[in-house]
């Protein structure tokens, strides 16, 4: 979201459309949310939905705490080539740090390199950045509660008024639970692990193998070479063990295999083209 303007009128009127917008999309990050717990109650919950519906009320609230920033604080500032390219610098920074802690966790599980595990390899560099993140994510947080509370108190609490205390509401909530989950979840040892074997298993993993010698309906693979020769095979997850069926796929335990094994693909005498029946 960018603001442009020629005049303090038309700065103003810019401002007041960008509150009116990130007003709507503060709505539809309640929606989002509302939607998302009816998901995870009742008694057939949907928790996949639950976490569609959560991924999307963090997104909302991400942008719409960027466009709160850019018209309460930096409406000048955030036009400078400058900015831009130290906001650039730092989240390349970020993703790098991110990216070598992501790779040493999928060296922790599958003892091979990370590059065999690319869409892994992603998430967890995600799950890092959010976690890096941690004090920022409560400092925003709390300032947001902060301000709406301060807006109250001033008596700004009608018009363009009520639409930024609103933002400053939803986003101070979705950054709390950011806070929560990286607290919880990503920070925990154990718990990132299972994350990350789990997603693995979900997006690098396959669960039909072309390879006569595996197994398909005790174990997944995934190739390790370009030839599709050697494949590192690893047990199929069983989702109805234990009681966990509410939680999100990737947030139930698993326990993760001490070690994996490693095979050589043979392939049926009606492929000579390993490639031509297995396309990732």
């Amino acid at each position: 979201m960018s603001i442009s303007y020629t005049n303090p009128s038309d700065e103003t009127k810019a401002k007041e459309s960008a509150v009116r917008a990130l007003f709507g999309v503060s709505l539809v990050i309640c929606v989002m949310l509302a939607i998302a717990i009816a998901c995870n109650n009742g008694t057939d919950p949907e928790p996949d939905k639950f976490a569609i519906y959560m991924c999307g009320v963090v997104l909302g609230s991400i942008y719409v705490f960027l466009g709160l920033v850019e018209v309460t604080l930096m409406n000048r500032l955030i036009n400078l080539k400058s900015s831009l390219l130290l906001w650039a610098f730092f989240v390349a920074c970020l993703g790098y740090v991110a990216r070598a802690k992501a790779s040493v966790d999928i060296n922790t599980i599958f003892h091979m390199e990370a590059s065999a595990f690319p869409m892994t390899l992603m998430a967890s560099t995600l799950l890092h950045m959010i976690n890096f993140l941690f004090l920022f994510f409560v400092a925003s947080g709390i300032a947001c509660f902060v301000l709406a509370a301060l807006s109250v108190m001033q008596g700004h609490h009608h018009g363009k008024g009520f639409m930024l205390i609103f933002c400053q509401v939803v986003t101070g909530l979705a950054f709390i639970i950011i806070t929560l989950f990286s607290h919880f979840r990503i920070d925990k040892d154990i718990q990132r692990l299972q994350m990350i074997y789990r997603i693995a298993q979900s997006v690098d993993f396959n669960a039909h193998s072309p390879c006569a010698n595996i197994d398909s309906s005790t174990t997944t693979m995934v190739f390790l070479d370009a030839n599709k020769r050697l494949a590192l095979v690893a047990p199929t997850l069983d989702e109805f063990a234990g009681f966990e069926w509410r939680k999100v796929s990737y947030l139930r335990s698993v326990a993760i295999p001490e070690g994996f094994k490693t095979v050589t693909c043979e392939y049926s005498a009606l492929s000579e083209n390993p490639t031509s029946v297995w396309v990732q």
